[in-house]
């Protein structure tokens, strides 16, 4: 059995792990493990698919592009058309099989609550439209890409001008006819300008992801990350903080505020206030971060500044 099953939050892409010497070896990616752990799952899948070894992966849409691997049948949560196609390209990648099996499936908002998520959840209402109306043609046909991104944009279409209403304006508008600076113009009795577009206001104003609802922290993965962490924790020495911080890159993992706040003193301050750390036992070695500890030491180091230091967040 080679199988990748894929949803749209790292909730339901969270499996149960049971050791079976009979069962598949059974695999999870999101987006709450670092960059070094994806790449060692990754690895180590890889591996076994290519000994024909049964496995079966459970992740999050980061692995539908960039990630050159094939399982014989997969599985994805209904989303976009082009998430669902580009799942597709992770089943039978190389022809290794007559056929492959790609399957969609709704899954109930027990399962995947996606009422904060709404854009995935404007995606996948837009893909079951075309599911609808698609009158038997191949979806990854350029027919049914169009139709897609026509029921997308029709129901997106308010909310993709990004409404600006400090100045009663939208992000649209502020590039292209700029009308508040055409209206005071004609007011004024001054020639309006050539370029009338307010780049400045747009660039100020627009933001294509939100930044402040994630917190960056780093985790003790391995040994070497473990090493580095320590280095860390003990320098207060800038020259050697810039030398450690590149090489705590690959240990980083961004999670949202909601999961930060459930994590309490779990995270940890380093660096004068400036770099988060995550607690040994909060990072599991199948999922990564975790609002459950492990059974182990808790760490001691700095968690009593946390809150004083870090309550903006």
């Amino acid at each position: 059995m080679e199988l990748l099953g894929l949803s749209n939050s790292t909730e339901f892409g969270t499996p149960s792990f049971k050791d079976s010497p009979e069962a598949p070896r059974l695999f999870h990616l999101s987006t709450n493990m670092c960059a070094k752990h994806r790449q060692k799952i990754l690895e180590d899948m890889t591996n076994l698919l290519n000994a024909k070894q049964p496995v079966i992966c459970i992740s999050t849409q980061l692995i539908e592009a960039g990630v050159n691997i094939s399982f014989k049948a997969v599985i994805r949560s209904a989303a976009g058309l082009q998430n669902i196609i580009q799942a597709a390209g992770r089943c039978n990648r190389n022809a290794e099989d007559p056929f492959g099996y790609v399957y969609i499936v709704k899954l109930s908002d027990d399962l995947e609550d996606l009422s904060r998520l709404t854009d995935i959840l404007d995606a996948q209402n837009a893909f079951y439209s075309v599911l609808v109306n698609s009158n038997g043609m191949e979806l990854d046909s350029q027919e049914a890409m169009d139709m897609y991104y026509k029921y997308y944009f029709y129901k997106n279409s308010q909310n993709m001008s990004y409404r600006y209403n400090e100045y009663d304006t939208n992000l649209v508008n502020l590039l292209s006819v700029n009308s508040i600076m055409a209206n005071n113009s004609i007011r004024s009795g001054e020639l309006s300008p050539i370029l009338k577009q307010a780049f400045r206001t747009a660039g100020d104003f627009f933001q294509v992801i939100e930044e402040k609802d994630m917190v960056d922290l780093l985790v003790e993965y391995d040994d070497k990350s473990a090493e580095l962490i320590a280095q860390l924790n003990a320098s207060i020495d800038r020259k050697n903080l810039e030398t450690l911080l590149p090489q705590l890159q690959p240990y980083t993992v961004s999670i949202s505020k909601t999961m930060f706040r459930n994590l309490g003193d779990a995270v940890y301050c380093a660096a004068n206030g400036g770099v988060l750390i995550l607690q040994k036992q909060y990072y599991d070695k199948e999922i990564g971060v975790t609002e459950f500890a492990s059974q182990m030491d808790f760490y001691d180091i700095g968690a009593s500044n946390k809150k004083e230091e870090l309550n903006g967040l």
